[in-house]
């Protein structure tokens, strides 16, 4: 057993989570590779200290155009109109970067665009949103998107 083997390593760990992450470390490290021999880039130390850093599995998220995320969004929390916002008029759409968990749950979000006086309410109501899972060889994934969050008066 060498040093990256072993209890501690989740990609030998027996039983049924211990083989979907075994495949999914031999997915990225083919990934990896491939990106290695198509850029032609030599790390120093190889991609070996890569494959096996515990987050593995981040590098591996998919980014999808918001197009294809809307196909699969089951629920749509509507924002809470902000009573300042709406007395100053502010009307527009908000944009969020958004990390959609592999059970389709939003996991992660930070504007990019928008006016600040909405973002926290669109942030706020795209937390409630639900997507099917993406799925990547059948596999639940988690995704990268961008979502959009309109404010109409």
């Amino acid at each position: 057993m060498t040093s990256g083997e072993g209890a501690g390593n989740p990609a030998t760990k027996p039983g049924r989570e211990g083989q979907r992450r075994s495949g999914r470390h031999r997915e990225f490290r083919r990934v990896l590779e491939e990106y290695v021999v198509v850029n032609s880039f030599v790390p120093d130390r190889g991609v070996s200290h890569l494959v096996d850093h515990e987050d593995f599995t981040a590098w591996l998220i998919s980014t999808l155009p918001p197009e294809v995320m809307e196909r699969l969004l089951l629920r749509r929390v509507e924002p809470v109109y902000p009573e300042a916002a709406r007395r100053a008029n502010f009307q527009g759409v908000v944009m969020l970067d958004a990390v959609i968990a592999a059970d389709g749950t939003v996991v992660n979000l930070h504007p990019l665009s928008g006016p600040d006086a909405l973002v926290s309410a669109a942030m706020d109501a795209a937390r409630w949103w639900r997507f099917r899972p993406y799925r990547v060889h059948g596999e639940a994934t988690a995704v990268e998107t961008t979502l959009s969050v309109e404010f109409r008066l």
